[in-house]
């Protein structure tokens, strides 16, 4: 299983198009720390959590349409081909999935530590301000609930039609401008406008009712259809 988690890595990793997704990232999260975000979010300091939230937020469409890329590699025409051949071998189809996914999730962490690291030491240079346990946890906040959700659905679509992957990156891209705040996919809405309802100068960080129930939705959805994805190839033997 290791070589084969080697190999996924490997693949996705170490070429020619990560390293395009990386510097389109790093150039996007350059334009937002040095545009809007540097005058700070919703009346509070450009190193709030707020601010780096939206910060966060604004980053993801790019994020999770690269994740979708690596999930969609999984069911292309090559991938079927090899999986053809793997078949002499006695493995778990579920086990061997899960391996691939857990390739998927670290190289997506990776792309996700690249926008993180920047915005850090972004702060730091400028403010003098560097990591502290309020970004963490906006970057958790605003980052896994729709890491897994898409993950999930991505997977589980992909399986039934790999060409419903297009479809559901276009929802990733149309999300970035929410219609409201339970469907706040990236936390957007809820970090540049939550703040103004608090009526505190800079308030700390603190999650509205609603918001927290949707992030709670997005993990339970997204792990269900991850879940299930791995069940259905379970049954499935190779």
């Amino acid at each position: 299983m290791f070589k084969i988690f080697y190999y996924e890595f490997k693949r996705f990793v170490i070429n020619k198009l990560f390293l395009g997704l990386s510097i389109i990232q790093l150039i996007y999260a350059a334009i937002l720390m040095n545009g809007e975000i540097i005058y700070g979010v919703a009346n509070t300091a450009p190193f709030s959590p707020w601010s780096f939230g939206t910060y966060m937020g604004k980053l993801s469409p790019i994020l999770l349409l690269s994740l979708l890329y690596l999930i969609s590699s999984l069911f292309s025409k090559k991938e079927q081909s090899v999986l053809h051949i793997t078949n002499i071998t006695v493995i778990d189809k579920g086990k061997y999935y899960l391996v691939r996914i857990i390739a998927i999730m670290i190289s997506y962490i990776i792309l996700v530590s690249i926008s993180v690291v920047f915005g850090i030491v972004n702060n730091y240079i400028i403010f003098n301000i560097g990591l502290n346990i309020e970004i963490l946890k906006t970057v958790i906040i605003s980052i896994l609930p729709s890491f897994l959700l898409i993950l999930g659905l991505g997977l589980y679509i992909g399986n039934v039609n790999p060409k419903y992957i297009v479809i559901l990156m276009g929802i990733v891209v149309l999300a970035y401008n929410p219609l409201n705040k339970f469907i706040d996919l990236y936390g957007i809405k809820f970090f540049s406008e939550y703040p103004y309802s608090l009526n505190i100068l800079d308030p700390s960080l603190q999650l509205s009712k609603s918001f927290l129930i949707s992030r709670i939705a997005h993990i339970i959805i997204g792990i269900g259809t991850i879940l299930l994805f791995l069940k259905n190839k379970s049954k499935q033997s190779i």
